[in-house]
């Protein structure tokens, strides 16, 4: 071998190690960059697939809604209630759409899995009470729950019978429009509790602080 070639050699070797070692480490960043690149892209499909349920959900919460559950929002443009449908006016009919609609017979919602504990007042059946053929034959009971409030009114009435009791009159029984004294008609629920001493008579015949100008509820 020549002398030219022999140094072309010498010379060419650690220029053909050096091209080695660089594709050797841009085949490892290309690598690397790819797997990042995976990653983001991934994490990106997550997220927007959970900002796509987020806004379905949303959609679906926001959009009109019937409300009669048998019709739809075009067939309920008087907006009538579930129990006032005049489309479906009888029991079969609604069993009927109920059962099309795909909704369960005791709570008329969307079909569940778990007992949603309805049952029917009428006949004590599991099936709800808008879909009982015994409705128009029977009353439904109704129980409302009457919210009872006492106006609680204290004030402290200190009588001149020498024993220095002081009188606490608060309300406890409900109003009742034959009560004397013209103050439970503004307190519906007011009633005086007198004291047992002095009498009764004592108190109404009395006429202390009514000339004074101090508040006596005995006065009205």
């Amino acid at each position: 071998m020549p002398m030219d070639e022999i140094d072309v050699a010498i010379h060419l070797e650690p220029m053909a190690e050096a091209i080695k070692e660089l594709k050797e480490k841009t085949e490892f960043c290309l690598l690397s960059l790819n797997a990042k690149v995976d990653g983001i892209a991934q994490l990106t499909n997550e997220r927007w697939h959970c900002v796509q349920q987020i806004l379905d959900l949303l959609l679906e919460r926001t959009k009109p809604r019937s409300n009669c559950v048998f019709c739809t929002v075009e067939d309920n443009k008087d907006q009538h209630p579930t129990g006032r449908c005049c489309k479906y006016p009888d029991a079969v009919s609604r069993a009927v759409q109920a059962a099309a609609l795909g909704l369960c017979e005791r709570c008329l919602q969307p079909k569940h899995v778990e007992d949603c504990g309805v049952s029917c007042p009428i006949c004590t059946r599991n099936h709800n009470v808008l879909l009982c053929p015994n409705r128009g034959t029977q009353a439904v009971p109704m129980y409302k729950r009457r919210k009872v409030g006492y106006n609680i009114l204290k004030y402290s009435h200190r009588l001149s019978s020498g024993s220095g009791v002081d009188t606490v009159v608060r309300t406890t029984l409900p109003y009742s429009p034959y009560f004397p004294f013209s103050r439970a008609a503004r307190y519906p629920s007011v009633v005086y509790l007198l004291p047992k001493f002095p009498s009764y008579y004592w108190i109404i015949n009395n006429r202390r602080h009514s000339h004074s100008g101090t508040y006596n509820p005995l006065r009205e």
